[in-house]
């Protein structure tokens, strides 16, 4: 039953991202902002973290699973990428480095506030 559960909020928070994408005035992908509001019920425990984590794991486990259909995708587009290749490759790899940088700094912050916070506390 859990796993319905997951499923329906899941479903649920991605369908409210995808409304309130439909009502912006500008475009903005449904998908961020549903990341924005499973983050944000999670923060406030609307949701806890334990009734979705099932569904979350199977999700990080099966990642490679989800690239696929973009990398078939891309393939599909060669006759259009063929033109700007070097372009491409050069734009994944500074993007893919920035990503690293980004995650790794993040974390490295984190940890510093976690730390702080054990020390603060005694």
């Amino acid at each position: 039953m859990s796993i319905i559960f997951s499923l329906a909020v899941f479903f649920g928070v991605c369908l409210l991202g995808d409304m309130v994408s439909a009502i912006l005035p500008f475009p903005f992908p449904g998908s961020v902002i549903a990341m924005v509001l499973l983050f944000i019920l999670l923060i406030i425990k609307a949701i806890k973290v334990d009734k979705i984590k099932k569904l979350g794991d199977f999700f990080l486990d099966n990642m490679t699973f989800f690239f696929i259909p973009p990398t078939v995708d891309i393939i599909n587009y060669l006759g259009v990428i063929k033109e700007v290749w070097w372009q491409f490759i050069l734009i994944c790899g500074i993007t893919t480095f920035l990503t690293f940088f980004a995650t790794a700094y993040t974390v490295k912050g984190v940890m510093y506030l976690i730390k702080r916070k054990e020390k603060k506390n005694g």
